[in-house]
């Protein structure tokens, strides 16, 4: 469906009592997972919509419009039916689901996948809020190539997402993992992954579909 600011998919049961919303940049070919409805959600200015602050960098072009997205997907695309909402991004969506986890009392756990936490200011912001009281479990992964760059705002993504782990985990179940490879390798893998490990629905089977 192609909505204002994004066009998403729906997968799996309708009658589910189970939804993730999974922020990507683009489309991924995924199998259902079992008892749970996946929202998946594609902005249309992913860099704008995907970033909670502003931070200028000529390669990333218009920043900082995380708050007003996620304002908007509160009211466009979130939906209070569910008993559990979880919420995840990959990348910079996974830098956002954090954010929107922190900003607001809706969600039952939170996934980021290979997320952008070399962000500028991220440390800081998370060290200084709350994650929401609802949240149960943090998941968080990461390539392990992710971090030999020779950029030098990302190389700075292994040792945030580590620290992030740590200051999570202070106060919450916190689920951190590396996986092998640079950002770009097994994405659709890796997001089944940490859906299941982040919800454990019983009796499931998910596996990325290769085209």
């Amino acid at each position: 469906m192609y909505l204002k600011n994004c066009s998403y998919e729906t997968i799996g049961d309708k009658d589910s009592q189970t939804v993730c919303y999974f922020f990507m940049a683009e489309r991924i070919n995924i199998e259902p997972v079992e008892g749970v409805r996946l929202v998946m959600i594609y902005p249309y200015d992913w860099n704008y919509c995907m970033t909670p602050w502003k931070y200028h960098d000529k390669n990333m072009g218009k920043t900082g419009g995380g708050e007003e997205f996620l304002s908007w997907f509160i009211s466009e695309i979130y939906d209070e039916k569910y008993q559990r909402q979880y919420i995840g991004g990959y990348s910079l969506g996974g830098l956002f689901a954090l954010f929107a986890a922190c900003e607001k009392e809706l969600f039952d756990g939170v996934m980021s996948v290979s997320g952008s936490l070399w962000y500028p200011g991220a440390l800081e912001y998370f060290n200084e809020k709350s994650i929401g009281k609802r949240i149960g479990k943090i998941y968080m992964s990461l390539g392990d190539k992710e971090s030999l760059t020779k950029n030098a705002e990302r190389e700075k993504v292994g040792f945030n997402t580590e620290k992030l782990a740590e200051v999570f985990g202070r106060t919450k179940e916190v689920f951190f993992e590396y996986n092998r490879g640079g950002h770009f390798t097994d994405i659709s893998e890796r997001i089944a992954k940490s859906i299941l490990t982040e919800i454990k629905c019983e009796n499931t089977r998910v596996r990325g579909r290769k085209d």
